[in-house]
């Protein structure tokens, strides 16, 4: 996860015009969250309020015996 926060540093930029708004993000899907946090992040710096976020999947994580898929719901 690290490695995709890496990659998306400073990926985004928000409209200036943006200032004030309030915004709610909506993802398709979440793996590591590092999307959604560089996005907030792009956002905050030109003065929006992030309300909320909105994703419509989360991928699926292997338990360590790879026995049967494991929801991680710590969010992020």
């Amino acid at each position: 996860a690290s490695a995709r926060a890496d990659n998306l540093w400073c990926a985004f930029a928000a409209e200036p015009g943006l200032a004030g708004a309030r915004v709610v993000l909506i993802d398709d899907v979440v793996t590591s969250g590092a999307t959604m946090r560089e996005a907030v992040r792009a956002l905050e710096m030109v003065g929006a309020v992030v309300v909320g976020g909105v994703v419509v999947a989360e991928t699926v994580r292997r338990s360590a015996r790879g026995a049967r898929p494991e929801v991680d719901t710590r969010g992020g």
